[in-house]
């Protein structure tokens, strides 16, 4: 066990994607299940709006892009489920490096490796990631929040508006590309004002943060 951790210490990066590979290297073996369905029949009518999907490449409404990254995909490749199993393992991969890179510049490169490899094992919201139909927008939500939750922090810390402003695009940005999971996202950014800045608040900073 302690050679395993040595090793994973050297080779960090390497270890990380081991780990997603062990959580969801047999979904490439899985068939499209539940709404996958809906998700597969939007791939092959694109235009059509197939549930709550909307027309078109890019969809409309609460679910709107969930079709748009599997489409080239499909071009690419036709209705092969290991290769979408495969894209959207990818995206996990890059969201556990979301998770290490945020806690590390929060808290330390042990916390970024501890919290990095929990999440890579994936023991939260699993069934939101074996599903293709949910994988690669919950994986991009971590990674947009990830990269807020940082640019907020670098703000805070720095003072330099330039991280703010970057925090704010990211804001909308994740408004707009996975909005049917940051419905909440006004609530994560009031949390993070509470905690990251200064105490006591005064009246003008109240204000400033409203």
């Amino acid at each position: 066990m302690l050679t395993w951790f040595k090793w994973a210490e050297k080779y960090f990066f390497v270890a990380l994607l081991l780990i997603v590979f062990i959580s969801f290297g047999q979904t490439l073996w899985m068939e499209p299940w539940q709404d996958d369905n809906a998700l597969f029949f939007k791939l092959l009518h694109i235009q059509e709006p197939a549930g709550f999907l909307g027309k078109g490449i890019f969809g409309d409404g609460p679910y709107r892009y969930t079709a748009t990254p599997y489409y080239l995909v499909y071009q690419l490749f036709g209705l092969n489920t290991s290769v979408f199993f495969g894209v959207a393992m990818v995206f996990y991969f890059l969201a556990s490096l979301s998770i290490y890179f945020l806690l590390t510049i929060v808290a330390g490169k042990n916390t970024g490796r501890v919290g990095a490899l929990l999440f890579a094992a994936n023991y939260v919201a699993s069934d939101s990631y074996i599903r293709l139909f949910n994988s690669i927008s919950s994986s991009l939500g971590v990674i947009l929040l990830s990269l807020l939750a940082v640019s907020y922090w670098k703000f805070s810390q720095s003072g330099k508006y330039i991280w703010y402003f970057l925090a704010l695009i990211i804001f909308f940005l994740a408004s707009e590309l996975v909005y049917v999971r940051f419905h909440y996202l006004a609530v994560f950014v009031i949390f993070l004002e509470a905690i990251l800045m200064p105490v006591p608040k005064t009246i003008t900073y109240l204000i400033n943060s409203i």
